[in-house]
């Protein structure tokens, strides 16, 4: 998410805002439309911030979208390659390793490759795959906690954009309270009623963007929310039955038993050939 979101969003407002106060939008919405524009956009300095926040929050959702987009486009790619028949062991995993170093940039990023290496280093480190699985669903819910905490910027913004609201109602009730003159009350009468648009406006703004901001964030969390579920999928494919020592689900007894019988099929081929 990093600083792309705010520069977009940077460039996004400043780009509404020309168009706004340069009677672009009167020259192609109409003079009608340009004045609500001008009245829910333009009015006041707490519109500005309004505006400017939901533009960074629907550049942050763009930037993502296209991330998940771009992932889902690559998930049907094979990168560990086809598993011999006779399997493969835990000094397999440095070459497997390699393979996903020699991925593009691109794709260093993606939750596959990511989750392929984590996977990986666990199987080298432990020196056998027997807990393979329960390492995969433990990877899988650090990436839901990762997809999760990923959007804080846009919570962030969303939870901002009624305080913005409610501020504006403040300042501008304020105002009107600032403007109301009990001696000549018809004339600050006009003064008082523009105070109370200022109230009303901010909270009506503050109120529909966020509301546009949370069905759009609905939109990309269920397509990230697929996105994990085809990347556990794939997971599985690439790594389950790979290796040849896996399979006694880290039972202790279970591989103590079997590396008794490997040790003793070992020693019972150097007892044929001698």
């Amino acid at each position: 998410m990093g600083a792309s979101p705010l520069i977009w969003g940077a460039v996004l407002t400043a780009g509404f805002f020309a168009l706004l106060f340069g009677g672009v939008s009167e020259t192609l919405l109409g003079p009608e439309a340009h004045q609500f524009l001008m009245r829910y956009a333009g009015g006041h300095p707490v519109e500005y911030c309004e505006i400017a926040m939901f533009f960074v929050a629907m550049a942050a959702m763009i930037l993502k979208r296209g991330q998940i987009s771009a992932q889902l486009s690559r998930l049907g790619q094979q990168i560990l390659g086809k598993v011999p028949e006779e399997g493969q062991t835990a000094d397999d995993c440095g070459a497997l390793l390699a393979k996903l170093e020699d991925l593009p940039a691109r794709q260093q990023g993606d939750y596959l490759t990511g989750r392929l290496r984590e996977a990986l280093v666990h199987v080298q480190q432990k020196g056998t795959a027997d807990a393979l699985d329960g390492e995969l669903k433990y990877l899988s819910e650090q990436d839901a906690d990762r997809s999760y905490g990923s959007y804080a910027l846009i919570n962030v913004i969303i939870w901002a954009s009624h305080l913005l609201g409610f501020l504006g109602t403040v300042i501008g009730i304020t105002m009107a309270i600032a403007n109301l003159d009990p001696a000549s009350l018809e004339s600050s009468l006009s003064q008082v009623v523009g105070a109370l648009g200022v109230a009303f406006d901010t909270t009506a703004l503050a109120l529909s963007l966020s509301m546009v901001l949370m069905f759009a964030k609905f939109a990309v969390e269920k397509n990230e929310t697929r996105l994990l579920e085809r990347v556990d999928e794939r997971a599985s494919e690439e790594l389950n039955g790979r290796f040849s020592d896996s399979g006694t689900g880290g039972d202790p007894q279970v591989l103590a038993v079997r590396r008794m019988a490997d040790a003793m099929i070992a020693a019972s081929g150097r007892l044929v050939e001698r």
